[in-house]
């Protein structure tokens, strides 16, 4: 029985520590930016912030920053030094990743010491007046004028999955098959854990074999939209058929036989699943799920751009 291509619905699991209210208003419901999925209202939001400094946007651009930076300051002296410097850009750089708009450190260095080193020569650079610590204003006026830069780059035209056609989701399954690296696989991940967490009802952080079930259903959302999967009905005679048939790749992915599987058992077996089945799009790809490979993605001070 073949597992779908692609997922569903676009939602995310945002894994930023700080609160980013984004589009307040006086009665609106205040929305962090963990719980924006919309890559072109990001960028909208992006846009709006650095068109004014005096806009509802940079206002919460400003909260964020303050945030990141009020846990980075672990002795609670209002500075930021060189050793709470990486943290402080780890946290910050948790936004742009979410929507593939910047490399991860993994992908900019290929080992902790390459990173550090970048970062202490960063950190020299906003430590305008050489005093070894870093202030907020610092922070905020580099991070601003650094995002704006970034920002500039951006088309709110050309940011989203826009998968409308066949031709774009082969596309699209394409790229994320190609390199791990690729916005697409980074939508791919974000889009199969949001179905994951919809089908961990029990909120375990695992699924049992009922809840892999509906994971595959909504899971084979796309595919089946183009007409790259059947549906269920169509692939089972009778709901029995179809549990067993799912039972056999569960057990496959329940390496240690617990009776639940984990998110990264779950994108392991996908992803190679999806690979395999791409490979009639494009003869240059292997069929094989690419590695992950560290380093040489470029160099932004906290993972926006390159």
């Amino acid at each position: 029985m073949a597992t779908p291509i692609m997922v569903g619905a676009a939602s995310g699991v945002g894994g930023c520590f700080a609160g980013f209210l984004v589009g307040k208003s006086a009665g609106a419901r205040s929305i962090r930016i963990e719980d924006i999925d919309d890559k072109k209202q990001m960028v909208g939001f992006l846009k709006k912030m650095c068109a004014s400094r005096k806009s509802p946007e940079y206002a919460e651009f400003y909260r964020f920053l303050l945030n990141v930076f009020q846990r980075a300051d672990r002795d609670f002296d209002g500075l930021v030094r060189t050793e709470d410097f990486d943290l402080m850009v780890e946290m910050a750089g948790c936004i742009p990743r979410k929507f593939a708009f910047a490399p991860t450190s993994a992908e900019q260095f290929a080992s902790d010491g390459e990173r550090l080193a970048y970062r202490k020569a960063k950190f020299a650079a906003i430590d305008a007046d050489g005093s070894g610590t870093i202030t907020f204003d610092e922070w905020l006026n580099y991070s601003y004028q650094h995002v704006c830069e970034m920002t500039a780059t951006l088309d709110e035209n050309k940011v989203d999955l826009g998968l409308t056609s066949k031709e774009r989701f082969k596309e699209w399954c394409v790229n994320a098959c190609r390199s791990r690296r690729s916005s697409e696989y980074k939508e791919l991940y974000d889009l199969l854990l949001s179905e994951f967490v919809k089908a961990d009802k029990d909120k375990i952080g695992k699924v049992d074999l009922l809840g892999f079930d509906k994971l595959i259903d909504l899971a084979a959302a796309w595919p089946r939209k183009f007409g790259y999967a059947p549906d269920a009905a169509t692939m089972y005679k009778t709901d029995n058929e179809r549990i067993a048939a799912r039972k056999v790749m569960f057990e496959q992915m329940d390496t240690d036989g617990n009776g639940t599987i984990t998110f990264d058992e779950c994108l392991d077996f996908i992803y190679k699943h999806i690979c395999e089945k791409t490979q009639q799009f494009d003869s240059s790809l292997t069929g094989q799920a690419p590695a992950f490979t560290p380093g040489k993605a470029g160099a932004c001070p906290y993972g926006f751009g390159k």
